[in-house]
């Protein structure tokens, strides 16, 4: 990875997976099937994870909870749940929400390249 994404860019990467969960892109089925299960329950616990330790500059409680769409004090439950769960579990989901960072980071270049500078990539299709 070049440099940690900003939260705008996490934020966006947990979004898209949790909307597209079929999109997954994992080696095995079951791990697939099994990631599924935590998002469609824990969802915004690794939205809310992603924002706290991969994006750069970390940004504050009340932020994550802006971002995330909840209370600061249910995210910093949600935190708590997260620093729970098995290290390796949470190393594949920060894996995946930065690679999906920066394969929506690369579109977007492509398509500012594509129809010029100043298209913003936020709202145009």
């Amino acid at each position: 990875m070049k440099s940690k994404p900003t939260h705008y860019a996490v934020s966006r990467a947990a979004r898209y997976v949790l909307a597209f969960p079929e999109r997954l892109q994992v080696d095995h089925a079951d791990e697939r099937r099994r990631m599924r299960a935590v998002l469609s329950e824990h969802g915004r616990m690794v939205h809310v994870a992603a924002l706290r330790e991969i994006a750069r500059p970390s940004p504050s409680w009340p932020e994550v909870g802006a971002l995330v769409g909840c209370a600061h004090s249910t995210a910093m439950a949600d935190w708590e749940r997260w620093s729970v769960m098995p290290w390796r579990d949470r190393a594949n989901w920060l894996d995946l929400l930065e690679r999906v960072a920066d394969t929506l980071a690369e579109h977007d270049e492509e398509r500012k390249a594509k129809h010029g500078a100043n298209v913003d990539v936020r709202t145009s299709d």
